[in-house]
């Protein structure tokens, strides 16, 4: 609590950079600051369009860049604890391609149960 600000400041130097580099297969989708249940949160979320070749070059390019390096050494001072996922988006669900500034977003993630068909056959890959 109390570095919220000073984070997302960070982020805005770094992370629109990554989202611009030809080389960094990548897109910044959005980031989010949660204000309603668990506070002091912040979201970032990656669209990775080329599966999981696309999340490996994306760690060897940013393995390269000596500023991400600092970034997140800087951020690491900042959090509590930090977290990745990779998640796929079902079929069933429209996608949200265009940018709202002040939009409000409900984020879902959901443990699947082995040998669900019907879930995995209307997820996007």
């Amino acid at each position: 609590p109390g570095y919220v600000s000073e984070y997302l400041s960070n982020a805005e130097q770094v992370l629109p950079d990554i989202h611009t580099n030809k080389e960094i297969p990548v897109e910044l989708y959005g980031q989010f600051h949660v204000q309603l249940g668990q506070l002091d949160r912040v979201y970032t979320i990656w669209k990775h369009s080329g599966g999981y070749s696309d999340v490996d070059q994306t760690m060897v390019q940013l393995s390269k860049m000596r500023d991400y390096g600092k970034f997140v050494e800087e951020q690491g001072k900042l959090v509590r604890k930090r977290e990745q996922q990779l998640c796929y988006e079902f079929a069933f669900w429209p996608t949200y391609d265009d940018y709202y500034d002040g939009g409000l977003f409900e984020i879902r993630s959901y443990t699947l149960k082995v040998g669900m068909k019907l879930w995995v056959s209307v997820s996007r890959s």
